[in-house]
């Protein structure tokens, strides 16, 4: 949570402003909340605020000494109104930044709030690597995607530089033109591994790390009971996760390659040609060409990743091949597609690959007159699920968690979705169709 301390006409222009923003923001007028007001506010809510913005002129840095006793991880900013007493608060060694009056715009301190957090998180992160001694195992959701792929990159780079071992494991496939660019050499050799080989992959190492998804259940060579370590993840869930010694998984943003590149940027660390790339695809990716979920965090990241990137790398990865077995599994999605009003269903059946879902989901949504599409095939005895929808009254990771968490797994962002459901949870295929549609029709008609 971030405190917003003003006054007056500050005060009420700071909360117009702050409509539809989506960070936990409280302003407090400093008319109703004197200093010592406010320090017995932090003290009572110690650990739940991470700044504060003072704005108009303070007398006295004996509040920002008070503040940093009580929590010294709390980014203090001050914006300023009289251009004579600036310097006096530049020279402030508590204050992580200082505006005038004429700069003032929240989205800055918004943004200046969110660095710091990410510098505090940086710090936390190499503190849990460098106090493993014996190696970290990272592992990717089956199948694993470009951001997962260039996350684990990026992860097992800071590794290196804190002389921490580790090796990433994952299940399922991984296209071949990522495997041909990154993960045929040397450098970035990635285990593939099944339920019978996850125990000797976990005990080699000290550590566990989860990257791009939280829950075991989203692999299906992980056991249920398995505890990582560490979880860094951009995915909503409905489920309460969290590492035993780190966590991040942060919604706001549009791709877990997005948070390693933030990462990185904080320990200073040369990024090559070809991870840069790496990173660059796996934001483009999961935010839909730079269109869906994504945030001011994204649009940095990418503006400094574009700068070192390999051009000739991003042209291959951003016109991937469709597999064969994926067009095969398009065709029965559009010769099985349902559709009510400006919603379309469709089973594809059995797939190989289950990023080909999303690919036919994609494909399905630009069809004339449909806002939101689901598709959904089979894959080693489960149901997996993609979700699309350029309604903007639609929320399509909330209508996705309502419909099917409690049969499975189910969420996402407002117009990008996904989950997973245990075949076994129905009779055959045929009843699984019919109950999927139905709960997701039920759903989507209901908002």
């Amino acid at each position: 949570m971030y405190l917003i301390y003003a006054e007056g006409s500050d005060f009420q222009s700071l909360k117009a402003s702050s409509k539809g923003m989506k960070e936990d923001v409280r302003y407090l007028d400093g008319q109703e909340y004197d200093k010592d007001g406010l320090i017995d506010l932090l003290k009572t809510d110690s650990g739940k605020i991470d700044g504060i913005a003072y704005v108009g002129d303070l007398s006295s840095g004996d509040l920002f000494e008070e503040v940093e006793d009580i929590d010294p991880d709390i980014c203090q900013i001050a914006v300023v109104e009289d251009p004579s007493t600036l310097e006096e608060y530049e020279d402030e060694p508590r204050l992580h930044e200082v505006y005038q009056t004429h700069e003032l715009v929240l989205g800055s301190i918004l943004r200046s709030f969110r660095d710091h957090r990410m510098k505090i998180k940086t710090r936390e992160l190499c503190k849990t690597i460098s106090s493993c001694e014996d190696g970290i195992s990272i592992y990717l959701h089956d199948d694993p995607d470009m951001d997962a792929i260039a996350s684990a990159m990026a992860f097992e780079k800071i590794c290196e530089e804190k002389d921490v071992g580790s090796n990433t494991y994952y299940g399922g496939t991984i296209g071949p033109t990522e495997s041909e660019i990154f993960l045929d050499d040397d450098e970035h050799i990635f285990y593939n591994i099944d339920q019978d080989s996850f125990d000797t992959s976990s005990e080699e190492n000290e550590k566990v790390v989860f990257l791009d998804f939280g829950d075991p259940c989203q692999s299906d060579n992980i056991p249920e009971d398995v505890e990582p370590d560490v979880i860094i993840d951009h995915h909503g869930t409905n489920k309460r996760i969290k590492g035993k010694e780190f966590t991040q998984i942060r919604s706001d943003v549009g791709a877990t390659a997005t948070l390693m590149t933030q990462h990185l940027i904080n320990l200073d660390m040369d990024i090559s040609p070809t991870l840069a790339s790496a990173l660059l695809v796996g934001i483009k990716i999961d935010t839909s060409d730079y269109t869906k979920n994504i945030s001011s965090s994204d649009y940095r990241a990418i503006t400094y990743l574009n700068t070192i990137s390999d051009k000739d790398i991003l042209d291959v990865l951003e016109n991937p091949p469709i597999y064969s077995e994926t067009f095969t599994a398009m065709g029965s999605a559009i010769f099985n597609r349902r559709i009510k009003e400006d919603v379309l269903t469709a089973f594809c059946r059995e797939v190989h690959y289950t990023e080909g879902i999303a690919q036919i989901a994609d494909l399905l949504l630009r069809e004339r007159d449909i806002l939101t599409v689901l598709v959904y095939g089979v894959k080693d005895e489960n149901i997996h699920m993609s979700a699309r929808s350029k309604d903007l009254h639609s929320n399509m990771g909330e209508i996705m968690k309502n419909a099917f968490s409690d049969i499975g797994e189910a969420g996402g962002h407002p117009h990008a979705a996904g989950g997973k459901i245990p075949l076994d949870k129905f009779e055959d295929e045929i009843e699984a169709s019919e109950m999927i549609e139905e709960r997701f029709y039920d759903e989507v008609f209901d908002r």
